[in-house]
């Protein structure tokens, strides 16, 4: 006796188990992709933090190296004061410089790693000559600033936004 296959009911039976199996392939496929985009954004946003906390602390910092060396200059009651504060700062910029390696371009990096050992070198007591201090200080804070626009220009490419520049009227 030979086996017969009952195709009209295997076809009934492919047009029952179609619909949800397309459903949960189609589940799968957007929950993914839901996944996938919903990474990306935190990792954008985690790496737009680093990028702002970064560029606010080198401006703070470079602020108060300057700070401390004019005061270191004048002779200020509170230049200790001041030149722990601007060291304070650097110790916290190095913190974050220590999240580049996550979130800048080689470029960038290289930067950050200037401006920090720019700015550890700089020994405020070692400096006797005020004017050195001061000049030390400015070149750290313009260092700072340089390093500030590398990263700026890093994050405004990455995110696909049009380079700002600053045209000046003569």
């Amino acid at each position: 006796m030979a086996c017969q296959v009952d195709w009209p009911l295997i076809l009934e039976y492919v047009k029952v188990l179609a619909s949800p199996v397309a459903t949960l392939g189609a589940v799968y496929l957007v929950a993914r992709v839901g996944v996938d985009t919903f990474r990306r954004q935190k990792t954008i946003e985690r790496r737009l933090d680093w990028y702002e906390q970064i560029h606010r602390k080198l401006g703070q910092t470079a602020y108060m190296y300057v700070q401390a060396a004019h005061n270191m200059a004048a002779k200020g009651p509170d230049a200790q004061k001041r030149i722990d504060e601007a060291t304070k700062s650097a110790d916290e910029l190095s913190a974050l410089v220590s999240e580049a390696w996550l979130y800048s371009n080689q470029e960038g990096l290289d930067a950050l790693h200037a401006c920090v050992i720019g700015m550890n070198s700089m020994d405020f007591p070692a400096l006797s000559d005020p004017t050195k201090a001061v000049a030390v200080a400015n070149s750290i804070a313009e260092l700072c600033t340089r390093t500030g626009s590398l990263l700026a220009k890093d994050i405004r490419s990455e995110m696909h936004m049009p380079l700002l520049t600053v045209s000046r009227k003569d």
